[in-house]
């Protein structure tokens, strides 16, 4: 998994490679592990994605993104500027 655009004002762009079709999700929390945008992508077919998730809704300040591919979970902090 690849994150770019960290930080950031607008977009995160986010590129997933997997293999064997896997249930897809990106969530944005607050420090505080609340979610202020989820986005489920439903089952994906084996090979590359590329995401971009628009962050205009945030504040600027820290977040972490948590993406799940299939039964994996990879978290990350982000910056919104």
């Amino acid at each position: 998994m690849l994150f770019r655009s960290v930080p950031t004002e607008q977009y995160l762009n986010v590129d997933l490679t997997f293999e064997g079709s896997q249930g897809v999700a990106i969530g944005i929390f607050t420090l505080e592990g609340s979610p202020v945008i989820l986005n489920r992508l439903g089952t994906i077919v084996s090979g590359s994605i590329q995401e971009k998730v628009n962050l205009d809704i945030l504040s600027a300040g820290v977040y972490f993104i948590k993406i799940r591919v299939g039964k994996e979970y990879v978290v990350q902090k982000i910056i919104k500027e």
